[in-house]
């Protein structure tokens, strides 16, 4: 019986894995809304016990009523409306200290109201696309920092201030290079958000020493990114570490197709001797 289960549980989290790779390829050009599938498929690949259909329903029908108490109102109103909703009657809160899985997951921090400011910011952008809101997350370090695209000219939001439109003498003071904003201040796409929440996701459960959690998150990003060879090393040197000697050393040589070996970092290299010298090596490129 235990056997049918072990066998069980890892079929579901082949499926999940797969729908997660599916859901990411169709977000990228859909919307923020889609987002909450993905949300919801990454909490069930990495915490597959929990219980997360409630805080999903409860997601939506804060979504409705937000919705339905701004019809008839103009862009303007239902943004402060939103701002008071999002930070006054939910309460949501940017956890910035002592990062834990659970601020990242969409089930708990949901459920909690905080989360990593990132998680906290695709939350806000899922109510900002429900009430029709033209607002983009901006390419800077916090994950708080939000653009406006109103008629006349475009506004800055940092939700780290409980979504505050900022004044443009502190957008000068924080993001002027030279006589320039800085670059950091493009919009991100779909994609790239997703790539830097799952990336985000591979430190902290490498923190955590969750491996299996790690592998599959890795399995994921090389799916979006087959040749990023920062996780490409890292999944080498992951299956090694759970001694698949095979898979480790098929990423690799896939490894250095990409790059001279001399040229790569020294576990990479450490780790590619070490398997040379197994007693039945798996064809690896010397």
């Amino acid at each position: 019986m235990d056997h049918l289960n072990f066998n069980s549980m890892e079929f579901t989290k082949t499926l999940l894995k797969e729908k997660l790779q599916l859901e990411i390829h169709l977000l990228t050009k859909t919307s923020f809304g889609s987002m909450v599938s993905i949300l919801q498929t990454t909490n069930q690949l990495l915490w597959p016990d929990q219980i997360i259909e409630p805080s999903i329903q409860d997601l939506h029908q804060h979504l409705a009523k937000l919705k339905f108490d701004t019809q008839g109102l103009n862009e303007k109103e239902r943004f402060e409306a939103l701002n008071d909703y999002f930070f006054n009657v939910l309460d949501f809160k940017c956890v910035t200290q002592t990062i834990a899985p659970r601020h990242w997951l969409i089930e708990p921090a949901f459920t909690n109201r905080k989360g990593h400011p990132l998680v906290v910011t695709l939350f806000y952008l899922i109510f900002t696309e429900t009430l029709q809101l033209p607002i983009t997350l901006l390419n800077y370090e916090t994950f708080t920092l939000l653009k406006w695209s109103r008629p006349k000219e475009s506004e800055l939001l940092d939700l780290s201030c409980s979504g505050a439109i900022l004044k443009a003498q502190q957008i000068i003071d924080r993001f002027k290079v030279g006589n320039f904003l800085s670059e950091e201040l493009e919009a991100l796409t779909f994609d790239k958000i997703i790539y830097i929440y799952l990336s985000k996701l591979v430190e902290i459960f490498n923190r955590e020493e969750q491996s299996l959690q790690k592998l599959s998150l890795l399995d994921t990003l090389l799916h979006l990114y087959p040749s990023n060879l920062e996780h490409l090393g890292q999944r080498a040197l992951l299956y090694k570490a759970l001694n698949k000697k095979k898979q480790a050393q098929d990423d690799l040589n896939r490894y250095f197709s990409y790059i001279d070996k001399n040229l790569a970092p020294e576990d990479i290299q450490s780790a590619f001797y070490d398997l040379c010298l197994e007693p039945n090596p798996h064809n690896l490129i010397h």
